[in-house]
C-alpha cells in the first residue's frame, strides 16, 4: 500500500508571516523621502528632539536610525523564515526589491495624483553641482540642476544653493540664489544657470563641488528644502 504523504504548504507559521509583513511595510513606510530628502524615520525622530547620530553637532559618528532600521529588518527576516516552509530565498530577494524601491514609486504616485507647484518637483541633491570661482569677494560660476516635473502643469522655481556651514569650505556660509527655472509638464529637465554675486568671504577659490549642496526651491507659494551629503 502506498502512502500519501501530506502537502508542504509554503506557509508555516500565519503569526510570524504577519509580523514580518507589518515590519516590512513599516520600513517601508520609514524609508519615504518627501517633502525634502531625509527619510520620514529620521523627520519623526528629529521632530521628537532624538538625536540622529552619535555626534549630533557635526551629523556624524553612528547613524542610530540606520542601527534601528537594520535590527528591525534582522527580526523581520528571522521571522519570514518561521513563517515559511519553502522559496525563502526568492521571497526575500522580492522583499528586498521592494524595499528598495517601493517608496520612490509610492512618492511619485502621490505627487502625479495629488500634487502641484514645487511639490510636484522631483529632485536628487546628490545629481546637482556647481562650478566656482571666488575671487576679490566675487563669486562666479554655474551649476548643473536636474529636475522632474510630475504634475500636469509647468511649474516654475527659484532655488537657493548653500553647503552645510560645518563643511570646511570657502562658500560654506555663501547662498547662492540662481535664476527662476521652468520645468514642463510630465518632463524631465537638465538646467545649467549661472550666477555671480558678491561673496562676503575674503579667501579666493575655484572649483567644482558635486552633491554637498543644501537646495532650497521656491515656487512663490510653497518652498521645499533637500540636504545634500
Amino acid at each position: 500500500m502506498s502512502v500519501i504523504k501530506p502537502d508542504n504548504p509554503l506557509i508555516h507559521n500565519k503569526r510570524s508571516l504577519s509580523l514580518a509583513l507589518g515590519i516590512f511595510a513599516l520600513l517601508i513606510l520609514f524609508s519615504i523621502k518627501y517633502p525634502g530628502s531625509d527619510p520620514l524615520i529620521d523627520v519623526l525622530l528629529y521632530s521628537l528632539g532624538i538625536p540622529l547620530y552619535t555626534r549630533p553637532e557635526s551629523s556624524t559618528g553612528l547613524h542610530f536610525t540606520g542601527i534601528l532600521s537594520f535590527a528591525l529588518l534582522i527580526v523581520a527576516l528571522i521571522h519570514l523564515n518561521k513563517a515559511l516552509n519553502r522559496h525563502r530565498f526568492l521571497i526575500f530577494i522580492a522583499f528586498i526589491f521592494l524595499l528598495s524601491n517601493a517608496p520612490g514609486w509610492m512618492v511619485t504616485g502621490y505627487q502625479r495624483l495629488f500634487t502641484s507647484g514645487v511639490y510636484a518637483v522631483e529632485l536628487d541633491p546628490r545629481q546637482v553641482s556647481c562650478s566656482y570661482d571666488l575671487k576679490q569677494q566675487q563669486l562666479s560660476g554655474s551649476c548643473s540642476i536636474p529636475l522632474k516635473n510630475h504634475s500636469r502643469a509647468a511649474v516654475t522655481v527659484r532655488p537657493v544653493l548653500q553647503l552645510p556651514l560645518n563643511y570646511d569650505h570657502p562658500l560654506s556660509r555663501e547662498a547662492i540664489t540662481l535664476p527662476k527655472l521652468t520645468i514642463a509638464p510630465h518632463s524631465m529637465s537638465s538646467f545649467n544657470p549661472e550666477f555671480n554675486l558678491t561673496s562676503s568671504s575674503t579667501a579666493e577659490a575655484q572649483g567644482n563641488n558635486f552633491g554637498s549642496f543644501n537646495i532650497t526651491l521656491d515656487d512663490g507659494e510653497d518652498s521645499r528644502t533637500w540636504s545634500g551629503r
